[in-house]
């Protein structure tokens, strides 16, 4: 997962997924001095990186204006260019499930909603109707009409069925892009701190490599196995694989009649229950390991680390964007 300013204006399906995927620093189960769970050391920099230091209230304030900027720009862009467009104007929290409780680690709210792919709390309705004000509006253009709409909404990135990357729709073009490169105005996103960025998402990706994980994802990699799912190195993987098969399956009913439907299709029901399944069983997996708090404590370790390689690069980068902050 990239770090990246335009990642706070994510859809409701990308922000669902991040509570589940860890994309931001986790708490250490306890820190070395037996205080409460602080944040960690990679943490406090991107709290104060991306505006994340305020109340709830004031992040949701800050986070919604900056979205309805957003959308504004993006419908006077496409206006430009003779196209009808209608702005998002529930928030990306709403989407989300607004204030629903996630407990991945309660095992009745996991055999009610798995890892929260398929549906989530305070999920209704079709991911169409929940997503996309613009549905209606498309539905009576033509195929050619549709893809010249897309085209000017996402540029080269048009026709990915909304599973790209913001990355990809930033650098893509278009007036998603160029709205959202034009409302963020993020000072970290200049030349200077392009290493730093690189390397903070290096280090995420290579989490498996950290001291100490490979031994634990061992262990519960073990113990999917003894309950008859071999094959699966890590709990990231077996989220991964969910997401991809509901994300693939989606793709698929993209267009039918059935999508239309509030209902679910036969086939996504079945999905739910895998999904369930696998989920249940990575938590009692993780359960037996300890698999959560003790890879917290990697993650506090290997962060520390990183911290100490990278301290006056992050110092400058918490110093830019506090001051843009300010500014703002």
């Amino acid at each position: 997962m990239h770090i990246t300013r335009t990642a706070l204006a994510l859809t409701a399906s990308t922000a669902a997924l991040l509570l589940l995927a860890g994309c931001t620093s986790a708490a250490p189960a306890s820190p070395s001095d037996g205080s409460a769970p602080a944040t960690s050391p990679l943490g406090a920099y991107l709290d104060a990186m991306y505006g994340l230091n305020g109340s709830p209230d004031e992040r949701k304030a800050t986070d919604d204006a900056e979205q309805a900027e957003i959308e504004g720009r993006i419908a006077s862009c496409m206006a430009r260019q003779g196209f009808t467009y209608r702005p998002q104007t529930r928030s990306s929290r709403d989407l989300a499930g607004g204030d629903a409780e996630w407990k991945p680690n309660d095992r009745d709210w996991v055999a009610q909603w798995g890892y929260g792919a398929v549906d989530y709390p305070g999920d209704s309705g079709s991911a169409t109707e929940k997503t996309d004000p613009n549905a209606a509006y498309l539905e009576t253009l033509s195929s050619s009409e549709r893809a010249a709409w897309e085209t000017a909404l996402y540029g080269s990135a048009s026709g990915a069925d909304g599973t790209m990357s913001d990355e990809r729709l930033a650098e893509a073009g278009g007036c998603w892009g160029q709205a959202t490169e034009e409302a963020s105005s993020d000072p970290l996103s200049t030349d200077q701190f392009a290493p730093l960025l690189d390397a903070m998402n290096q280090f995420e990706e290579q989490q498996a490599r950290w001291p100490g994980q490979a031994q634990l994802d061992a262990e519960w990699s073990a113990c999917m196995a003894e309950a008859g799912r071999s094959g699966i190195p890590s709990p990231r993987d077996a989220q991964d694989r969910i997401f991809t098969q509901v994300s693939d399956l989606a793709k698929k009913d993209k267009g039918s009649e059935k999508s239309s439907s509030t209902a679910r299709t036969p086939e996504m029901d079945a999905m739910k229950k895998t999904e369930v399944e696998m989920a249940l069983a990575d938590l009692d997996c993780r359960q037996k390991t300890d698999y959560d708090a003790r890879a917290e404590k990697v993650r506090w370790t290997a962060e520390e680390q990183f911290v100490a390689d990278h301290k006056a690069e992050l110092d400058a980068a918490k110093a830019a964007a506090e001051q843009s902050q300010a500014r703002s």
